[in-house]
């Protein structure tokens, strides 16, 4: 047909030799007619062919489809998700299972693991420990072990607890992939409670002690650790030091840690901005821009915040200071490294003041007041709790941190399901300030909440502009002001009852006069970045340790030899994470992006009047110090309270503030006010504290919280120290420090100074090269090598044999001598360790025993307590009970009476007793004292006439 239509030639209609024009007519149209007809065959042919090619199309889906409906489900699920790109948001998944399929087709041996399922397994490793990691392993034929440690070993991050220049490398190179090197950052720092114990660790041939003040050391010696011991003391407590990005989404990173026992002697004032003033000079110089320091509540740490951020206008170094002119403000940021004018902030933790003020206003036993008003929260209880959304656990007042009551009470709300907070309108049903608003006897309640919500909002709601963040900054500032001099000018009104407590108050004035001095800083310094006031807090250490107890099985404190290999294996995470590997971060929403997506794109991308003048200062804070007066001025119910009564409540404060010109509203007569607000009051300023913070301070040697490798060392390093700090961490200084973190690490990147901080060696981006699955056909490594000595006398073996062909036999024997040398090192250093271990376990025993006689000596003896420590601390009790039954019945066979055992005391007369026969029997527990009593009737029976006599003195003579 198609040829047919092809080769059709068009009539040849015959012409005149003088056509006329109705000829012509004629001939053009029958020209049209032609090509309508044949456009009308073509579309017909295109039409039938069509139908054709869906016809055999149709045909082909209904055979796959059949063919899929005879695959197993699972394929089935896979393959759709595959048609319809569901895998493509699921990269993750995708490459897991490839490595799945990859085993179950071509076997373990040899095969080369995506990103996704080495991060999988190094963060199972580490917060699931060996056994988890190798029941998944085996079940999802995952890799073995061993190869898991070998790809974490490749990762150069060293094995200690203190500061380590490689520390900062490793911070440095990940800040780098996250691509924040031009972020500005904080030091977030924390401690949390340390088990009491040390523990030993050897890498090749070093020996590594943990558990001892200031820091891991190494150690030689049985006597070494002994001096060690003696000299630092035991720690109690980890203070970990994290680097947070100012960035909405960023990551943290955990610097370093130290230990110490929460004692003057190793964590004092003096040691705390030694080690800042390392901070300073060593993150700076390698290229990070760091801010400021954030801290909890530490009694040390906020009089460390005032020294050194105090108004001191007479100090011939206050030219160096960012200072705001405002009577609301008195702390100044001081600018402590004359090469970077940048200067340095110290915020309080926001979370733990929000913690504080919730607990303080449910707590029953102290009523807070204000103008003679009870501050109480009645009515937050019961249905009218319930109606606005408030359960028991958000009213417990015993339960400390629960930031989720806290924003419920304060009247914020989360939004579902990004997690963010926002305000809910004081119109609302569910709010709680209406409800106090509405009842004129709760005017005092109101504005406290108020005041929480004002400061919960300025920290916790993003994206708001920075007049209303300062805004809400001078409001929380006047409002505490007004009502601790109102306090402290009412008669019979206890401070300590009726008002917050000092450090509480303290810290919320600081940490709003350092929010509005960081604003200004970000103006000057960073005027692209976005200001992030949550970011400003210690949680992120809480974060650390969160993860450090979730991978600690057998305690719930953390343990000092364990944080440095889950915290490496928390730091190759977050690496591989800005690589791109797409794994679910721990405890995240399902919403929540994850590698850099999850960080604010537009971090520094602020339009130029995101940051307000120095005119817009001003009129932000005294715009906020107004609203708070005029919230005070709202009128009261005359009705409620009676005919007589003030009607305000600023009227009622009047006695305690000087009067104020309420209509003529002038910055004049509103500062003249806040300049007689009992803020925050100078602290004893040390003049040695003062030089050291600013540029007049020339540096001199810093004190480490490292380990020595001898007595001397130390003891260098101790005179390097101020005076008044000797007592406390003892250590060299970092370049000192020979230590390596684990086998087949790869060259440590040598940063001595700031000109030769840049880069990091092309060799630290391939960390993961060599983490290839080396299994073997039986699904595990041969890991039990021959010893050194029986691989030297096959070696032996077999040069004799082959000594009568000449050779190379005295180059061989060389090289064995040298084998051998090391064989006996290695034998020697392993004899060592068996000793150190032994020690060790008799100083944990020890340790033991003293805290359950200290326990005891507070909480007095439980019943079966003292049997179940004596069951734990002796290893020996059943050899023991079987000698003593052994003992008791030859004695009955013989007819020989038994020894008497002595009476039991009360708890009361027990103690000094029960402890001095423990140091004369060795610190024996009670059992092994029985079983000892037993075998040594007549020593036992002067013992206890001994105890005897000593608790009963008027039978001596009786005797």
């Amino acid at each position: 047909m198609c040829a047919a239509v092809a080769s059709r030639q068009p009539l040849n209609w015959p012409k005149a030799a003088h056509a006329t024009p109705y000829e012509n007519h004629c001939v053009l149209a029958s020209k049209k007619l032609q090509a309508k007809k044949d456009r009308q065959v073509k579309h017909r042919l295109m039409e039938s062919i069509e139908k054709r090619a869906a016809a055999r199309q149709s045909f082909k889906q209904g055979c796959a489809v059949e063919e899929v409906k005879s695959q197993p489900q699972f394929l089935q699920h896979f393959q759709r998700a595959i048609d319809e790109g569901l895998l493509q948001s699921e990269a993750g998944i995708y490459h897991f299972l490839t490595d799945i399929g990859s085993a179950l087709v071509g076997g373990k041996q040899h095969r080369q693991l995506s990103n996704t399922s080495k991060c999988f397994y190094l963060r199972l490793l580490s917060v699931g420990g060996q056994m988890v990691h190798q029941w998944v392993s085996d079940f999802l034929l995952g890799p073995a072990l061993s190869t898991t440690k070998k790809g974490r070993q490749a990762f150069d991050y060293p094995l200690g607890i203190g500061w380590d220049e490689r520390f900062l490398a490793v911070i440095h190179m990940l800040v780098e992939a996250w691509g924040l090197l031009n972020a500005p950052c904080i030091i977030s720092e924390d401690g949390t409670s340390l088990q009491h114990r040390l523990d030993v660790v050897s890498v090749r041939e070093d020996i590594h002690i943990f558990g001892l003040n200031g820091g891991s050391i190494k150690v030689c010696s049985v006597e070494e650790l002994i001096q060690a011991q003696g000299e630092r003391g035991l720690a109690t407590t980890l203070y970990v030091y994290t680097l947070v990005p100012l960035v909405a989404g960023a990551p943290h990173f955990p610097l370093y840690a130290l230990t110490h026992d929460n004692s003057n002697g190793t964590f004092s004032g003096q040691q705390v901005l030694q080690e800042w003033q390392r901070l300073w000079q060593v993150v700076r110089a390698c290229g990070l821009q760091l801010v400021g320091h954030s801290a909890d509540g530490d009694a040390r740490i906020r009089q460390l915040t005032q020294t050194v951020c105090i108004n001191a206008p007479n100090s011939p170094d206050a030219h160096y200071c960012l200072r705001l002119a405002h009577p609301l403000i008195q702390l100044v940021l001081p600018q402590v490294d004359p090469g970077n004018p940048v200067s340095i902030f110290i915020a309080s933790d926001w979370m733990h003041i929000i913690w504080r003020l919730r607990q303080r206003f449910l707590n029953a036993a102290l009523t807070l007041e204000l103008g003679g008003m009870p501050i109480v929260p009645s009515r937050l209880f019961g249905d009218q709790g319930r109606a606005l959304g408030l359960n028991a656990a958000d009213t417990d007042a015993k339960n400390k941190q629960s930031l989720d009551g806290a924003i419920k009470i304060f009247d914020l709300r989360r939004q579902k399901p990004s997690g963010k907070c926002e305000e809910v309108p004081l119109t609302d049903q569910s709010s709680t300030r209406r409800v106090y608003l509405v009842h004129p006897e709760d005017r005092a309640g109101y504005m406290f909440l108020e005041f929480g919500h004002r400061y919960l909002r300025t920290f916790m709601m993003e994206e708001r502009d920075m007049d209303a963040v300062l805004h809400d900054c001078a409001f929380c500032i006047t409002f505490v002001g007004i009502w601790r001099r109102d306090v402290l000018a009412r008669p019979g009104v206890d401070l300590r009852k009726g008002f917050l407590t000092r450090e509480t108050a303290t810290d919320v004035l600081t940490s709003c006069q350092t929010l509005v001095l960081a604003v200004m800083l970000f103006r000057e310094h960073y005027p692209h970045v976005k200001m992030v006031p949550s970011r400003l807090s210690s949680r992120f250490s809480e974060y650390v340790f969160s993860h450090l107890r979730s991978a600690t099985k057998t305690s719930d404190l953390v343990n000092a030899s364990q944080y440095c290999y889950i915290i490496k294996s928390h730091l190759l995470v977050q690496l591989m994470e800005a690589w791109g590997v797409d794994i679910p971060q721990m405890k995240a929403t399902r919403s929540k992006a994850h590698g850099p997506d999850r960080i604010d794109k537009t971090w520094s991308k602020c339009d130029p009047g995101y940051y307000p003048s120095d005119e817009g200062f001003g009129q932000a804070l005294d715009a906020g110090a107004w609203e708070c007066i005029d919230m005070l001025c709202l009128p009261l119910d005359n009705e409620a309270l009676g005919n007589g009564q003030p009607q305000s409540l600023w009227q009622m404060l009047l006695p305690a503030l000087p009067a104020l010109n309420l209509v003529n509203r002038t910055p004049a007569t509103l500062h003249l006010l806040l300049k007689k607000l009992p803020l925050l009051s100078d602290p004893q300023v040390e003049n040695d504290l003062w030089k050291k913070t600013f540029p007049a301070w020339s540096p001199g040697p810093v004190t480490t919280a490292t380990s020595s490798n001898s007595a001397n060392h130390a003891e260098d390093a101790r005179q390097q120290q101020p005076a008044d700090a000797r007592e406390g961490v003892e250590g060299g200084p970092p370049e000192d420090i020979d230590e390596e973190a684990l086998d087949d690490e790869m060259p440590r990147p040598a940063f001595a100074s700031s000109d030769q901080w840049g880069r990091v060696p092309e060799g630290a981006w391939q960390v993961m090269d060599n983490f290839e699955d080396s299994d073997m056909a039986d699904g595990h490594l041969d890991l039990e090598a021959t010893s050194q000595l029986q691989k030297l006398q096959q070696q032996l073996k077999g040069l004799m044999a082959s000594a009568s062909h000449g050779g190379h036999l005295e180059d061989e024997m060389d090289d064995m001598q040298a084998a051998g040398e090391d064989s006996t090192i290695s034998a020697r250093h392993a004899a060592i360790m068996r000793q150190i271990r032994q020690k060790i376990r008799q100083i944990n025993a020890q340790i033991s025993i003293q805290s359950r006689d200290r326990d005891r000596r507070f909480h007095g003896p439980k019943p079966r307590e003292y049997d179940q420590a004596a069951r734990d601390d002796d290893d020996t009790i059943s050899a023991n009970l079987d000698h003593e039954r052994s003992v008791k019945r030859t004695a009955k066979q013989a007819e020989i009476p038994s020894a008497p055992q002595p009476r039991k005391m009360p708890s009361s007369q027990a103690g000094s007793s029960r402890i001095d026969r423990d140091q004369h029997l060795g610190n024996r527990t009670a059992r092994s004292l029985a079983s000892w009593i037993t075998n040594n009737p007549e020593a036992g029976w002067d013992l206890f006439q001994q105890a005897f006599l000593e608790r009963n003195p008027g039978s001596r003579q009786n005797n």
